[in-house]
């Protein structure tokens, strides 16, 4: 499943960028728990304001799994 955020955010760097998507990855996946669900292999996508991808942010990568 895919979502699309057409609004986005403007941020003042790249490294803002990151870690708001790191952020909206810990929340979307605490949604996801709640309801008895977990993607691991979705991402958020960092773009430019031309459409450009700059990065993505596994949600693998936005939280340390312990066993």
């Amino acid at each position: 499943m895919s979502l699309i955020d057409e609004e986005g955010r403007e941020l003042p760097s790249f490294e803002a960028a990151f870690k708001e998507a790191v952020i909206a990855a810990r929340a979307i996946m605490g949604n996801e728990v709640a309801s008895g669900y977990l993607c691991l292999d979705c991402h958020i996508e960092i773009v430019d304001s031309y459409g450009t991808t700059l990065a993505a942010v596994p949600f693998a990568e936005a939280l340390t799994i312990q066993p």
